[in-house]
């Protein structure tokens, strides 16, 4: 994936454009101002944003993702493409009808929320706008100064490679990466997981945490893990659930800069090991692993307790 600035004939982009914003006469109010970002693959214009100056910062006006390119990362991808092109320091506000999925894609993107004007969707559009079955009144902003979430955001030595947290607009992006890793692990089948349950798990329960790993702005793997306890070494641990890189981009150091960075979080929060598991047959993983000083617990068997089993034991716990 390409992004590139759109100099002149912003208008060719006008069915994206419409896609985010249905009036063109709004539309047109703000198109020759600021600066034009498109993504690309081929010959094939994935998505676009438009950033323009307003009073006291920067405004994300236009944000659109063709509907085949949706679940890809693309358009947080524009996102933090347009906040780089922006001075260190720089106020950015975005405007969005307040619902979850499209305030929680804006949050895994650094902005907070800041403020309501009210009815604007009814009062600056002739027709009503929906998003699903709801129909858009109030314009909710959030917004963000660029700097201030580097500490949120870690380099990693690797040319136009960066690892953040993800966030819960992520949500797609995550379960789009468990099922290319058990697709790899030959066990797709076995995915029962859903955006719903990974929302409920990981950002409301806050049962697990996960890394996301970007190159030159796009999605390309993730690390999802979680704490454990040992009682000898009487400290809390980390354990890797999942770690997968897209095959374009393995043996360029990626896998190993997430590993890094899991390993790093342990040493911050005090954590005593890094574990995982891997299976037999991966000889290619377990050849890096090893690589990185990690010892196989060969002595220790797996045992795990599920489904009809697990409910029948459940079934005996209270006599």
């Amino acid at each position: 994936m390409e992004i590139f600035e759109v100099r002149g004939e912003r208008e060719r982009y006008r069915d994206l454009l419409l896609f985010a914003d249905p009036s063109w006469e709004m539309v047109m109010r703000y198109l020759p101002h600021g600066f034009m970002l498109a993504a690309r693959e081929g010959d094939a214009v994935l998505g676009e944003i438009v950033t323009v100056p307003v009073a006291g910062g920067w405004e994300i006006k236009n944000l659109a993702v063709a509907e085949p390119f949706h679940r890809r990362g693309i358009g947080g991808a524009l996102v933090r493409a347009a906040i780089a092109r922006l001075p260190d320091g720089s106020a950015v506000w975005v405007g969005t009808g307040d619902f979850p999925s499209s305030v929680g894609f804006y949050e895994s993107c650094g902005f907070k929320r800041s403020h309501v004007v009210k009815n604007f969707f009814t009062d600056h559009y002739p027709e009503p706008i929906y998003e699903g079955d709801c129909q858009l009144v109030d314009m909710l902003y959030l917004t963000q100064v660029k700097g201030e979430r580097a500490a949120e955001g870690y380099e990693t030595g690797i040319a136009g490679c960066r690892i953040r947290f993800a966030g819960i607009g992520d949500l797609p992006l995550i379960l789009d990466f468990i099922k290319k890793l058990a697709e790899y692990e030959g066990m797709l089948g076995e995915v029962v997981a859903t955006e719903d349950l990974l929302r409920e798990w990981i950002f409301e329960k806050q049962k697990a945490e996960v890394l996301i790993a970007e190159k030159d702005g796009a999605p390309a793997g993730f690390a999802l893990f979680f704490h454990n306890f040992s009682t000898f070494l009487g400290r809390a641990g980390l354990y890797l659930e999942d770690l997968f890189v897209l095959p374009a981009l393995r043996g360029a150091g990626i896998g190993k800069a997430l590993l890094a960075r899991l390993a790093a979080l342990a040493v911050e929060r005090g954590c005593g090991r890094v574990e995982w598991w891997c299976l037999d047959w991966n000889k290619p993983s377990i050849g890096f692993y090893r690589s990185l000083g990690a010892q196989a617990m060969d002595d220790w068997t797996v045992y795990r307790l599920t489904g009809d089993a697990m409910r029948a034991l459940a079934d005996t716990a209270d006599g």
